[in-house]
């Protein structure tokens, strides 16, 4: 499949994008303005390498747990870096208890 701008799907950047647990029905959920092939991969190698640097190492490590990179998945795609980081937050707060993301996303001043 093609968007717009004649891509196929997964070699556009600027995405907001899951990867999911292999064992358990938690996933992950970030933006990024790589392509998809390259994050998930990014994931998988801080894990090899033992980088404590984000939610999905610590999942890893504290439930023995696999992230299944193949199934990984363009959820929302927007070229602009604060769209992608509100529609991020959406999606978190959307998926609930069921995300192994540290936060929550962007916050806002309901004032």
């Amino acid at each position: 499949m093609r968007n717009k701008k004649g891509a196929l799907k997964g070699e556009q950047g600027g995405i907001v994008y899951s990867v999911p647990c292999m064992n358990c029905e938690v996933v992950y959920i970030g933006e990024t303005r790589k392509k998809l092939q390259e994050r998930p991969k990014q994931h998988k190698d801080d894990v090899r390498l033992k980088r404590d640097r984000n939610a999905i190492y610590k999942h890893v490590q504290e439930e023995a747990h696999d992230i299944d990179c193949e199934r990984a998945e363009i959820l929302e795609q927007d070229e602009r870096m604060l769209v992608r980081k509100w529609k991020e937050t959406r999606r978190i707060k959307e998926t609930g208890d069921k995300t192994m993301n540290w936060n929550a996303g962007l916050t806002v001043n309901e004032e």
